[in-house]
């Protein structure tokens, strides 16, 4: 899990625990269009073409969703780490995480109830228990 250093005058870097969120950057409903478009499109189009061209139509599509899938900040995988005090805990990462989307908020902010949205809506990732570690891919 990816720790912040914390610059304090006279010591040395100290290492803090800390979640690291990512967010979409894109609208949520962009791949949904995508997805419901696409598969009529690609369906719309299969009988016109030949069973090449539709084999590989439907392979670009496929592969598109996938990639969409994956991009998803909410798509992850979790992982059993061990901190400090021997206390094993869930570490959940998404498989790739946008450097301009991501955020570090430090455990003892999460703990204190101070972290607040942009938005005003009510995060569940911020209250769920688990920690959030960097992603496997960051771009």
């Amino acid at each position: 899990m990816s720790d912040q250093p914390i610059p304090r005058p006279g010591w040395s870097t100290v290492q803090q625990p800390a979640n690291v969120y990512y967010f979409r950057p894109y609208s949520f409903y962009w791949p949904g269009a995508f997805i419901f478009i696409g598969a009529f499109g690609c369906s719309g189009l299969t009988g016109t073409l030949d069973r090449g061209s539709s084999i590989l139509l439907w392979t670009v599509y496929t592969v598109g969703v996938l990639v969409i899938m994956l991009i998803d900040p909410l798509c992850i995988f979790e992982q059993k780490q061990v901190d400090e005090n021997e206390c094993s805990f869930i570490v959940r990462r998404p498989l790739v995480g946008f450097r301009s989307c991501e955020q570090t908020v430090p455990l003892e902010v999460l703990e204190r109830g101070l972290c607040r949205t942009v938005d005003g809506e009510d995060q569940p990732r911020l209250r769920d228990g688990y920690r959030y570690g960097p992603a496997f891919w960051r771009i």
